[in-house]
């Protein structure tokens, strides 16, 4: 499927929330916004970002700040991809001494399904390396979705977006 900016998601979404998926082409940031303002927009486009990962259990959360925009937060675990973990990911990225993974950010008015940005950014190396190095301890693990569901409802039973990036693992900024 191709991205376009003004052109409709077809795919799976959510009325307002974030998604981290992981495509074959990579860490993919689905952003859903019930008529987002130009200013979210803006954020989400050109603004500052601070992005985080913070590990409990059996699910990595991964946190994102888009300038303005509140903290939001995405749990993951690579088990849940039926199409990952029967080994369409490679888990044996490498990165050289300063290279970051390539991480797509996408934004979509959930009111029309129109993608209303598109943004490819590199986190840190640090982030890269340990976030890989936990996605690979996940795809070892036995996976039950109860299991997980049960993590991710009690770290949201005591900890607000905010809280779990004040809590992360590595945590990286683009000015």
């Amino acid at each position: 499927m191709e991205l376009v900016v003004g052109s409709k998601w077809t795919g799976e979404t959510v009325k307002d929330g974030c998604v981290f998926d992981y495509e074959n082409g990579g860490p993919f940031i689905k952003m859903f916004f019930d008529r987002p303002t130009e200013k979210e927009i803006e954020d989400v486009r050109h603004g500052k970002l601070q992005m985080g990962y913070y590990v409990r259990d059996n699910a990595i959360f991964i946190v994102a700040k888009f300038g303005h925009i509140e903290w939001v937060d995405m749990p993951f675990n690579v088990r849940r991809y039926e199409r990952l973990a029967a080994s369409t990911l490679d888990l044996s990225l490498t990165f050289g001494e300063k290279e970051g993974l390539s991480i797509l950010i996408m934004m979509v008015d959930s009111h029309d399904g129109t993608i209303k940005v598109l943004r490819q950014i590199s986190s840190s190396h640090r982030f890269a390396v340990g976030l890989m190095k936990e996605v690979v301890a996940q795809a070892s693990m036995p996976y039950n979705d109860m299991d997980f569901q049960a993590t991710v409802d009690s770290v949201y039973e005591s900890l607000m977006p905010e809280d779990i990036a004040a809590r992360a693992d590595v945590m990286f900024r683009i000015k």
